[in-house]
């Protein structure tokens, strides 16, 4: 009888169980990104988005637990690229140019996929059985309306607009428009026509309070 060589526990690498994840996050989430954009939350099937990611239904469900869970991985994608985005925003001279370059800015994204659209198009896909997706959009959506608001309050109390502005409802109205736009950029509306709306909606900016000399 042969002798049997038994190996010592600790020189043999143990096997991993599963396969390794062999995908870019980033990548997946990214596609991921374009069918909600396409379809909205509800809309989107698993089949489509696990086909456009390119990844297995067990691999989806492994590394994101849910369909809930995906989206709001591309949320927070999205929350993040409008963090930088506003922050730049609000960090402009003056109100109008705050506003000129939130409305310029939503419809200059090269890749197609326009800022902000999850914050609207999980707004008015989602439907009533997912209150939490559309509660996470409509929060962090919220969260960008009021810092625009205490930026806007800010130049009444400068003199950059006029005392009787209401800040909360230009908010809203500059919101309402930078959506807009978004909706006709998806429907493929030229960018000359975007821009002209631009310019018909900064047209109507209310005028400065404050002393003839003083920046913008």
């Amino acid at each position: 009888m042969l002798p049997v060589e038994i190996e010592d526990d600790d020189a043999v690498p143990r096997r991993r169980r599963g396969r390794p994840r062999q995908f870019d996050p980033e990548a997946v989430v990214s596609a991921a990104r374009r069918i909600f954009w396409i379809k909205g939350y509800e809309g989107a099937s698993i089949e489509e988005l696990s086909a456009a990611m390119g990844i297995s239904r067990p691999s989806l469900y492994a590394a994101f637990g849910s369909k809930e869970g995906l989206f709001d991985k591309v949320v927070d994608e999205i929350a993040d690229e409008n963090f930088a985005f506003m922050r730049l925003a609000l960090e402009q001279i003056c109100a109008r140019d705050v506003a000129a370059h939130m409305l310029r800015g939503a419809i200059g994204v090269p890749d197609g996929i326009a800022r902000g659209c999850l914050e609207l198009i999980g707004c008015v896909a989602g439907g009533p059985q997912d209150i939490s997706v559309r509660a996470n959009v409509i929060d962090r959506n919220a969260a960008a309306r009021r810092a625009l608001a205490a930026r806007l309050e800010k130049a009444k109390q400068e003199g950059d607009l006029p005392a009787a502005c209401d800040a909360q409802s230009i908010s809203s109205w500059l919101f309402a428009v930078m959506q807009g736009l978004i909706v006709q950029a998806a429907c493929n509306v030229d960018r000359s026509t975007l821009l002209r709306i631009v310019d018909l909606t900064m047209a109507t900016w209310p005028p400065r309070d404050c002393e003839p000399g003083a920046p913008c």
